[in-house]
């Protein structure tokens, strides 16, 4: 018996096979399916297609497969066709660059979409003949329930996706409010996921449409056939002149827009986002307690009870706005913002005279040193240590700092040995201050943190100066310190002993300017004394140095550690009496803001070396026990 055309292309005997390739359009139609359904047989045979793909362990004697422009058939070529063409040396591309007929129609799946193979001397299968005959040919047994569920899944998504009347629907009144709301929306992302209106919040705004269903409907894209979620919206309003118009249109997938436009199309509407036109919207005679932020239509005549698009008459009298996302409004009494690009309140405006704009009073930046506000596009800057903000040509940047400077306040110091300059505040104390002298007489001002006092001969010299021969200076000054001899208890019983002056200005301007937290009063001086003498004797030593300041931080103080016994051990030799004072009679351990005092006070006490050490044999001995 001769036997169908189809069944005699789908005889397997003495043909050839290869992976079965799929379109990009079809895999992904296949893969929605997959994810949308909501029968676990259909999810699961769908995965299987799909997963079927190039695919080690299936192959076929057909591939290329491909959606055709009905709701039930797929398009395919046979292999043997596919290696007839192979084996012409005029194909495209030239099999002669590939390994073999796979390479070759491997590649044309992924490249060359416009390939012959997509097109010519092609067959055509039924969905459901096609699903069965390729697990059959792999022995793979699907049943026939399975299949046929399947197919009407492809079916009844076809004509939905290719149907715009089943995909689309016009609806009013409160359905608007449901399908404004972000539970109702396939997924939360693209223009539609990101609307300031999706929010349960802003249900009480929509009033304005939901109570003029004769002019105001919403058209509506749904996800799927189930048509429980959307993809996009769009207003679509009636003027008064009868003329229908889509508002803005808001998508999951910007794809989707063209599709809004096209079913506009399709009833004659207006399309806003393609050509604007300036009209009115006729409300019916009511008042809202509430309004939504609007795209388009957003002068809002209270009296006469109309919406218009005409920017032009804003502002002026019985018209408000209606582009604030908390349910409010715009009322006539506003000024335009060049920085905001909106009328704003002017109750709630700030006028900014070198901008010549007005601008929100939450965003104006108040220049106290000139009496008037800036506008954020203006460009200023905070200043930490002035507490203000200034234009930013006005300031300069303090590397000491870490902050900016005004200039008008400020004064250069130098940081190094070749001349290179920072900038501070001008109304600093004379004593943070020290003089480096140069070779030939001249002196200029720096700070401590910059600076080595020599124990030789009592100057202060930049930590980058080279003496003779390129030698560092803190190296030249060690090898003239190497006959010295480190007596340990000698310095000990001299910080012990010795009394020095501590000026709190000093104290607390270092304490600003390094951004140092110190948890001691200040009018306990004598503690601050003991303190100082304490950190001086415990010192880092230099190879936790950089630049002479503590470059490690202490180590874990917590009571009963190895770290607490040694910290608490070199207190005692240095002065019992000092450990009760820092800990406290009653306790056994040190706090962990007690830990960060006495590491800022490492920090601080280079500032007053000068101070404390008037003795040049101590230190001298000191110097070299730290700093060598």
């Amino acid at each position: 018996m001769l036997k169908s055309f189809l069944e005699y292309i789908f005889e397997s005997e003495s043909k050839l096979t290869l992976p079965i390739y799929y379109s990009k359009r079809l895999k992904e139609f296949i893969h929605k399916i997959e994810i949308s359904s909501k029968d676990p047989d259909v999810s699961r045979l769908a995965s299987a297609i799909r997963l079927s793909e190039y695919s080690n362990q299936m192959s076929s004697d057909i591939t290329l497969i491909d959606m055709t422009d009905k709701n039930d058939m797929l398009s395919f070529i046979q292999v043997n066709r596919v290696k007839r063409k192979y084996d012409d040396p005029g194909s495209h591309p030239n099999p002669e660059n590939f390994d073999d007929l796979k390479s070759w129609v491997e590649y044309i799946w992924q490249h060359d979409t416009k390939n012959s193979l997509w097109n010519d001397r092609r067959g055509e299968v039924k969905v459901g003949k096609f699903s069965k005959k390729i697990f059959k040919d792999n022995n793979i047994g699907v049943s026939d329930s399975s299949i046929e569920k399947f197919t009407n899944a492809y079916k009844a998504t076809f004509d939905f996706d290719f149907n715009l009347d089943q995909k689309m629907d016009l609806v009013s009144g409160e359905d608007i409010r449901k399908w404004y709301l972000e539970s109702n929306y396939s997924e939360r992302r693209g223009q539609l996921g990101n609307s300031c209106m999706r929010y349960d919040k802003c249900q009480s705004y929509l009033d304005i449409y939901v109570k003029n269903p004769e002019v105001c409907n919403l058209l509506i894209m749904y996800s799927d056939s189930s048509k429980t979620k959307i993809l996009g919206r769009a207003l679509i309003w009636k003027d008064i002149t009868g003329e229908f118009i889509m508002d803005r249109i808001y998508t999951i997938n910007d794809y989707d827009v063209e599709v809004f436009r096209r079913y506009a199309s399709s009833k004659g509407w207006t399309d806003l986002s393609k050509g604007w036109k300036r009209t009115e919207i006729q409300l019916i005679s009511d008042v809202y307690d509430n309004y939504p932020y609007m795209d388009n239509f957003y002068i809002f005549d209270y009296v006469n009870f109309k919406l218009s698009n005409n920017d032009d008459a804003w502002p002026n009298d019985g018209l408000y706005k209606l582009q604030n996302t908390d349910g409010s409004y715009t009322n006539d009494e506003g000024v335009w913002s060049e920085y905001h690009r909106e009328y704003i309140d002017r109750d709630e405006a700030i006028y900014c005279e070198n901008a010549d704009d007005w601008v929100y009073g939450d965003d104006a930046i108040w220049l106290e040193y000139l009496n008037i506000y800036a506008s954020p596009r203006e460009e200023t800057c905070w200043s930490e240590w002035m507490g203000s903000s200034y234009y930013s040509d006005d300031c300069i940047y303090s590397e000491t700092l870490q902050d900016y400077v005004y200039k008008e306040e400020a004064t250069t110091i130098f940081v190094n040995y070749h001349g290179s300059e920072d900038y501070i505040p001008d109304n600093l104390s004379s004593d943070l201050f020290v003089k480096v002298t140069y070779e030939d007489g001249s002196e200029v001002m720096t700070l401590n943190r910059y600076v080595i006092l020599n124990p030789l001969d009592g100057k202060y010299h930049f930590r980058d100066e080279k003496m003779e021969g390129g030698i560092k200076i803190e190296n030249y000054i060690s090898s003239k310190l190497e006959d010295i001899e480190v007596d340990k208890d000698k310095i000990k019983n001299y910080l012990l002993t010795t009394d020095f002056e501590l000026n709190k200005r000093k104290i607390n301007e270092i304490r600003s300017i390094y951004k140092i937290y110190l948890g001691y009063s200040l009018q306990d001086l004598e503690f601050l004394k003991k303190c100082m003498k304490y950190v001086l004797y415990a010192y880092p030593e230099k190879s936790m140095q950089r630049d002479g300041l503590p470059s490690v931080s202490y180590p874990d103080l917590r009571s009963r550690s190895d770290s607490m016994r040694r910290f608490k051990n070199s207190i005692i030799n240095f002065d019992e009496e000092f450990l009760k004072q820092l800990l406290g009679e009653e306790s056994d351990s040190l706090s962990e803001g007690g830990y960060d005092n006495i590491y800022n006070l490492m920090i601080m006490a280079q500032s007053f070396i000068e101070d404390v050490f008037k003795d040049k044999e101590i230190y001298s001995m000191w110097y070299k026990w730290k700093s060598t």
